[in-house]
């Protein structure tokens, strides 16, 4: 922590006066600041250069952004205090989840960033015909042209063509994004450079890249933006020429995504971690470190996938923002089901899939079929799908395009998986969701008449008119549930889920001595100790399964239980899950743990040498006062 000397005490304990080139707030006179001896006896004031306390420490920088326990345990003190003078006096039992570093304005919307493209592009093109053509065509639209051309056997060679830059190269690696693309070379002998060391140094990196290959020489798995690679279709070069000459200037890129730090699961245990996001990132733009996440706003393209894997809702879109898109997709279901009876069927369409491979007059044949398209199709989550059917949607079908990575796609199938387990649960046909690559798969006719009364379509959308679409995914997706439960076959209200799903409870064995590491290994506050008494509780909303408790459980005791429960309000009350009779110190009598702590301790430790007398045994049953005070008193202190 950095300190701010206000005063200097020297060593042989006389005053000194105070700095007078400090700040106005720290500027005092001699007679103003007390002296401080710092040490007593005149043998510890001499100066050496093993001396750390040669001047008087007494005020400290705030350090911004930084939150220590303290403020966060006053801050939670205050909280509790208003709540408690809101209800009379009734303290609630358990604290909302949030965030605790929101004075650091995390919460805040972010900024957008300045990219500054100077037109400097590459062309990369094994046709060198082809590519002066374009180069040309650029150039004269006011764009500075470099170009490099791919060819086995060539190294490394660095020429002028028509007053262009060329170099020819075995291959060439790419990375970067826009407005700072890095193409990195092997030379001669074997070593990795940047093309700019040969093309000139007007070129040390490239705002945008025209990439005329069949396989681009990105190095990444999804192409960000400012690289076009037109792999041979005459209608994406078109586009790329037109759009590349007014990709010069300045231009501001939103932040699309925020971390909730507090809530990641990334680095809390040691012996397993998260990683979701950064697996199914396509651009790369997640990075693990020790502190937690790191995004690069600059590679985030804001396709939301890391949004959809994270667990425990650490990462939050912006840009539009989830409220945003479910308002705008919902909107157009509601207007389509204009009628009772009417309920279309709805199909999500990726903008990667061209309209030529999608026979869109057959779409077009079906009765009451809806199709809406979607910017980013990673951004499409559970709670999305559900609501289509809440809105009136007879069926839904998310269609993605293969061009996506492997790792969207994957994480699209698993959100349809989800949401056709809930359907099974709730005695509604599974495939009422679907999921489908390039070519879509639309519902049976015979689910698309649905079986349900028509009133009751039009009861669910009333239901649902008067939702907050900013509630977090996981309330929404049990309010949806909650309502297609309603209208549906009877169940009991939950429904079991397969292992890995984000959604569930936990259940303690007998061995449970309530030692409380579970609740403090708990990322989301699901698991809850009680101050006065030994009880655990869990709060089943705010459980993702995410297996912490369980991995830093001494007695391996806890075994996880997904499942979805329905009812919101069932949902958001604490449940008590084990509760004992405190144990008592036996010098004070305070309660300081729980009898089957003790119990467990004792067993443990009878045969261990260091409490083999009764009166060191006698220590276990001690409250951390008094066993400090016996210790000090019989002068045993390793005891």
């Amino acid at each position: 922590m950095r300190r701010t000397k206000k005063t200097g005490g020297k060593n042989n304990g006389e005053p000194t006066t105070a700095r007078r080139n400090g700040p106005a707030s720290f500027r005092a006179t001699e007679d103003e600041i007390p002296s401080r001896v710092d040490f007593l006896s005149p043998e510890f004031n001499r100066i050496d250069e093993l001396d750390d306390n040669i001047d008087n420490f007494r005020e400290f920088e705030s350090l911004s952004g930084v939150v220590t326990a303290d403020m966060r345990f006053h801050e939670k003190r205050k909280r509790k205090q208003g709540r408690e003078d809101a209800a009379s006096g009734e303290p609630q039992e358990h604290e909302p989840f949030e965030n605790p570093v929101a004075v650091a304005g995390e919460n805040e919307p972010l900024l957008p960033l300045t990219v500054v493209s100077a037109g400097r592009l590459l062309i990369i093109d094994a046709n060198l015909e082809r590519a002066l053509l374009h180069a040309a065509s650029l150039r004269a639209e006011g764009l500075d042209v470099a170009l490099c051309v791919p060819n086995d056997g060539a190294g490394v060679a660095g020429s002028t063509i028509d007053s262009f830059p060329l170099v020819e190269v075995d291959s060439v690696a790419v990375t970067g994004v826009f407005g700072s693309f890095n193409t990195i070379i092997a030379d001669s002998d074997g070593q990795s450079i940047n093309l700019s060391a040969v093309a000139g140094q007007q070129f040390d990196c490239f705002d945008l890249i025209l990439d005329l290959q069949s396989t681009p020489s990105y190095v990444g798995k999804q192409l960000p933006l400012g690289y076009y690679a037109p792999r041979g279709k005459e209608t994406h070069l078109q586009e790329a020429m037109e759009e590349l000459p007014r990709l010069r200037g300045r231009f501001h890129k939103p932040q699309f995504i925020v971390c909730r730090q507090n809530r990641c699961l990334h680095g809390r245990s040691r012996h397993q971690d998260c990683l979701e996001c950064v697996d199914a990132c396509p651009f790369a733009a997640m990075t693990p470190q020790k502190e937690g996440i790191v995004i690069d706003q600059y590679l985030c393209q804001g396709c939301g996938t890391c949004a959809l894997v994270c667990p425990a809702e650490a990462l939050e879109m912006q840009s539009p923002s989830n409220e945003e898109l479910l308002s705008d997709i919902l909107s157009q279901i509601s207007a389509g089901s204009d009628s009772p009876g009417r309920e279309p069927e709805v199909i999500l369409y990726d903008r990667q899939i061209d309209a030529d491979a999608v026979d869109r007059a057959a779409w077009a044949a079906r009765d009451r079929l809806l199709v809406i398209k979607v910017d980013d199709i990673g951004r499409i989550g559970l709670e999305m799908l559900l609501l289509s059917l809440v809105h009136g949607a007879a069926a839904v079908t998310l269609l993605c395009a293969s061009s996506r990575p492997l790792a969207v796609r994957q994480a699209l199938a698993r959100q349809v998986d989800l949401g056709q387990e809930i359907l099974r649960g709730l005695h509604w046909p599974a495939q009422t969701v679907r999921f489908a690559v390039d070519v879509p798969e639309t519902a049976d006719n015979e689910w698309s008449r649905r079986k349900m009364a028509q009133a009751a379509a039009g009861s669910l959308r009333t239901a649902a008119s008067s939702w907050s679409f900013a509630a977090d995914r996981r309330t929404l997706i049990r309010q949806a549930a909650q309502l297609l439960d309603q209208e549906g076959s009877p169940t009991d209200g939950m429904t079991a889920l397969q292992p890995g799903a984000p959604f569930g409870a936990i259940s303690l064995g007998h061995s449970c001595s309530l030692c409380m590491a579970c609740v403090s290994a708990c990322p989301s506050g699901a698991l809850q100790s009680c101050d006065d008494r030994p009880r655990l509780s869990l709060l089943e909303s705010r459980c993702h399964q995410c297996g912490l408790c369980r991995a830093a459980c001494p007695e391996r005791t806890i075994e996880l239980v997904p499942r979805l429960l329905y009812n919101t309000e069932e949902a958001e009350k604490p449940v008590v899950l084990r509760e004992t009779e405190p144990f008592n110190c036996v010098e004070c009598g305070k309660p300081f743990a729980s009898a089957a702590m003790i119990s467990r301790m004792q067993e443990k430790l009878q045969t261990h040498w260091m409490y083999a007398s009764d009166r060191q045994a006698r220590g276990l049953q001690m409250c951390r006062t008094c066993r400090t005070r016996a210790a000090l008193s019989t002068g045993e202190y390793f005891a």
